[in-house]
């Protein structure tokens, strides 16, 4: 954001608006002391643990970790980005932003958001038109409401080959922005441009705004292929980072925490027409890294629900993968006699839907067991067996507790006919079950709403951004790589840096750069700390210091030793590496004696 904005004129607006009541918009806050208190707006909860400084201008939840300032509240509560949330605040504060980018660009893409918002007017007419009898007809029967087709803007491209182009250039756009919006193609024969989308249903597609920046068409013949055709990648829309039905679903979504991914916009058309409002599909491509990012900006779970047929098993593999790898719970639903989710719905509506849930969903191992049970057919050798349960190793590690693992240990037993010490041997042969933190849900953990408890470490690193001179005797005496927390070492290292270039460097400048990092959350905590009457003092970091010196001391002894160790058993010893060892022992046993004084 620094490299299109400038900082005095962020800071300029963050300090006209009001956080208190911004939040408060959306989040029914109490006030205990100096601080304000709410239900978090970021995971569900009954006791309130979402916190909002007036003082510092910034929020933190000491449930789900979610903290930052004003930007990043608008930015994660509408899954907008800084840009939109610049905009949106600057209106709200009475700042007039200035160029931000040049000007050419800027009008490119308001000229496109105005030709596709024209062009939605277009299709919605020809559906209600003479010539959309037939698109009509076929929505009935699909079982589409009106309500719907008005809820979604659906519209009708009827066959002629250039109405929209020569509708689009009688109200005054020009045949490059007609390029420009992929939604005319210029012919290679005579280059003259022709529509795109022909003969078909249309689905708009908007951004979180209600803006459409682009379109989906989908034929209405069994015969015609593709079944859905979309618009192309354009400087105001990317198929990789949009998801249909989105700016109707994500107020739902953060409510439940939860979200039905599916395929198709008819699929989610008709569920959300069926009561199910938390539902979105991916843009008639692969499911990708950008859209599971922008999945978790809202909810926590996400339940996938792709057709039954072998393609949409497979990517039903895939984006359970992705949706892991963002730290999303996930659990899959196959349905009935390769259903799609239309098709259940329409027959038994949400209700059917919801009970069919209840009784048949599957996590991410069960189902690949599944597939995998479905694929070897007969007596599958035990190394076959071996090879499965080795590919499901780190699907056990992202699983939350003992409990989840061990209902999945006896289902492998059961399913595979093998011992259950077995199944846990195989899995513990790569250290599944490791003692580091594992990420998980946040819904699933069990939070301390009550106690802000910090730990001595965190307390030195809020100390060290509060105050320069203790940050120098720190990091000059015991360097920045002691802090296991990857976050604070980012966060010591972006300060050492910046009070480098600029000695005056403050916690407000530090906000954005830890925006601009993902790391707003940690300085939310950090913040936190200094917020209370807790203080830090020179006795504090001297005695940490100390501590810290003793310790690398200490680990140092420890790898001599090794070292001598190895060359023990290798037989290389003689009397003075035995006489070291013994002095090394001395000084173990001398350490041991003074802590226990």
């Amino acid at each position: 954001m620094a490299k299109y904005y400038d900082e005095q004129t962020i800071r300029d607006i963050e300090s006209r608006v009001d956080i208190v009541d911004l939040i408060g918009e959306s989040v029914s806050l109490t006030r205990k002391g100096n601080r304000y208190w709410g239900l978090c707006p970021f995971h569900g909860e009954k006791t309130a643990s979402f916190c909002v400084s007036r003082d510092r201008q910034m929020y933190y939840c000491f449930g789900c970790h979610e903290g930052g300032n004003v930007y990043s509240f608008l930015m994660k509560t509408q899954g907008i980005g800084f840009p939109e949330a610049l905009k949106i605040l600057a209106q709200r504060a009475g700042v007039k932003l200035p160029e931000t980018a040049p000007a050419h660009r800027n009008r490119e893409k308001e000229e496109l958001l105005r030709l596709h918002q024209a062009a939605a007017g277009y299709y919605q007419g020809l559906l209600k038109s003479v010539q959309g009898k037939h698109a009509r007809l076929y929505l009935q029967q699909r079982s589409i409401t009106e309500e719907s087709i008005e809820k979604f803007g659906l519209g009708y491209a009827n066959e002629n080959w250039s109405g929209l182009c020569d509708w689009l250039m009688k109200k005054g756009f020009s045949q490059s922005a007609l390029e420009k919006s992929g939604l005319a193609r210029k012919s290679e024969k005579n280059g003259n441009i022709f529509d795109l989308l022909r003969n078909r249903i249309i689905f708009p597609i908007y951004q979180y705004d209600q803006a459409v920046i682009a379109f989906g068409g989908r034929t209405m013949e069994k015969d015609v292929q593709p079944k859905y055709l979309n618009s192309p990648e354009t400087p105001i829309f990317s198929k990789r980072k949009n998801l249909y039905g989105l700016s109707w679903a994500r107020n739902s979504m953060r409510e439940q925490s939860v979200v039905f991914l599916v395929e198709g916009y008819m699929d989610c058309l008709k569920m959300s027409q069926a009561g199910i409002q938390n539902v979105v599909a991916s843009l008639g491509t692969a499911f990708t890294s950008e859209q599971a990012s922008l999945l978790h900006r809202y909810v926590e779970r996400v339940v996938l629900l792709y057709d039954g047929d072998d393609a949409g098993q497979r990517e039903t593999l895939r984006a359970s993968g992705l949706l892991q790898q963002e730290g999303l719970g996930v659990d899959i639903l196959t349905l009935p006699n390769d259903m799609d989710p239309d098709e259940f719905v329409t027959a038994y509506g949400s209700k059917g839907l919801y009970d069919f849930l209840k009784e048949n969903r599957q996590s991410i191992i069960s189902f690949k067991l599944g597939q995998w049970l479905k694929n070897h057919e007969g007596r599958p050798a035990l190394e076959e067996k071996s090879q499965l349960i080795r590919g499901l190793r780190t699907d056990f590690q992202r699983l939350p507790g003992e409990m989840e693992r061990d209902y999945h240990i006896e289902l492998l037993a059961m399913k595979l006919g093998i011992p259950e010490n077995l199944v846990r041997r195989e899995l513990k042969a790569e250290k599944t079950f490791s003692n580091k933190p594992k990420k998980t849900n946040k819904t699933s953990q069990k939070w301390n709403n009550n106690t802000e408890n910090y730990t001595l470490t965190e307390r030195v690193v809020a100390a060290m951004l509060l105050n320069p001179v203790w940050f120098e005797q720190i990091s000059s005496q015991v360097g920045l790589e002691i802090f296991t927390n990857e976050q604070d070492r980012l966060l010591l290292k972006m300060v050492a840096k910046e009070r480098q270039q600029e000695p005056a460097f403050d916690l407000k400048d530090l906000q954005f750069r830890a925006l601009q990092d993902g790391l707003e959350n940690r300085l939310a905590r950090l913040q936190m700390i200094i917020e209370t009457k807790w203080t830090a003092d020179q006795i504090l970091i001297d005695d940490f210091i100390a501590r810290v010196k003793k310790l690398q001391e200490r680990s140092k002894w420890r790898r001599l030793l090794k070292e001598i160790q190895q060359m023990d058993e290798k037989g290389t010893n003689s009397d003075g590496i035995k006489k070291l060892l013994f002095q090394i022992n001395q000084v173990f046993h001398a350490e041991r004696k003074e802590e226990e004084k």
